[in-house]
């Protein structure tokens, strides 16, 4: 059975991969991608719309199919500070959720963090624990909540701290089993691959997924 899917985030790690198999899945009826700029490939089953994350509540129509998936995120030290941080992480993925619900979409995937946690004392933790909690509240027949530790390939944008913990992390995981093999690092291309199943065959209900190899 065919679908279509809402792709907010085609310009980052995941995105891009997802943005890929999106568009040679002949299960895939038609992508509508919204970033903040242009992206430099073009189908007949795709859309782009190309907008200020603050005007998503302008475009509605944009939000018209089957799936939405989310895969925005930023940094403090990108965003500039932690109230920029948490307008990206927080209110820009929580609108888009709503406006999608709205509009029908019945299934949501979104990328949140290995160490999510509402409760947590760490800003960043906390922020995508509660993202979560407010999602889990929309009514979405599935919701498909993704927390992949740390992310390995390039990016268009530099961040030091995961280029300095990358090898490390490397050599460690083959050490990470059990219960432990969430925090093994993971390309973003697997986790890409991992959520282009998730559309093919979604689940019911609030779903938490650890990508792992």
């Amino acid at each position: 059975m065919s679908f279509s899917v809402t792709l907010l985030g085609a310009t980052g790690l995941i995105g891009q991969h997802l943005l890929t198999l999106l568009l040679k899945d002949s299960e895939v009826s038609s992508i509508t991608c919204i970033s903040r700029r242009p992206l430099d490939i073009e189908s007949d089953k795709l859309t782009s719309l190309v907008t200020s994350l603050d005007k998503l509540a302008e475009h509605p129509t944009a939000f018209q199919s089957d799936q939405l998936i989310c895969c925005l995120g930023t940094t403090i030290k990108t965003a500039g500070s932690k109230a920029a941080f948490r307008q990206v992480d927080y209110n820009y993925v929580c609108q888009a959720a709503q406006l999608a619900h709205q509009q029908g979409a019945t299934h949501m995937q979104v990328i949140s963090a290995v160490g999510a946690d509402s409760r947590s004392t760490f800003f960043y933790n906390k922020t995508k624990g509660e993202m979560e909690e407010a999602l889990k509240g929309m009514g979405f027949t599935g919701l498909h909540i993704i927390r992949p530790s740390l992310l390995l390939g390039e990016r268009t944008e530099r961040r030091l701290a995961e280029d300095l913990s990358k090898p490390f992390s490397r050599a460690l995981s083959p050490l990470l089993i059990g219960h432990l093999k969430r925090y093994q690092p993971i390309s973003g291309a697997d986790v890409a691959k991992k959520m282009l199943s998730i559309c093919k065959q979604p689940s019911q209900g609030v779903n938490v997924i650890y990508p792992t190899l």
